[in-house]
């Protein structure tokens, strides 16, 4: 699987992201997983919901047009959750719980894409 990382302003925020692009890989998401680390996270597109049904972990998540604005964000969805449908939004990044408050990141920051090492 490709990994990306995510910068802000040129600060990484999460150095090894997934994508899921096709509907399995959409629909299985990081429901596979026991917890996330710090610098992880996963990029589910097309997308504007998700849920965390079976997940054992809270995510923050980022709702992103096109170009990598953030439209939404929705901090420490927990387990058994459904997030709001952000009917503008094409892409969403899941990323470990509490990272939006560590880097303060804020609704209209752009985020962009870069190959991980």
């Amino acid at each position: 699987m490709i990994m990306y990382r995510v910068l802000l302003d040129g600060e990484v925020i999460a150095s090894r992201v997934g994508v899921a692009e096709s509907f399995i890989r959409r629909m299985v998401g990081l429901l596979r997983h026991k917890k996330i680390d710090r610098g992880e996270g996963l990029l589910i597109r097309p997308c504007c919901q998700v849920h965390t049904f079976y997940m054992h972990f809270d995510i923050d998540v980022l709702f992103l047009s096109k170009t990598g604005e953030i439209l939404y964000i929705e901090e420490s969805l927990g387990p058994g959750m459904v997030s709001p449908l952000v009917k503008k939004c094409y892409q969403v990044l899941e990323l470990k719980s509490g990272t939006v408050k560590e880097k303060g990141i804020m609704v209209g920051n752009r985020v962009a894409f870069d190959l991980a090492d």
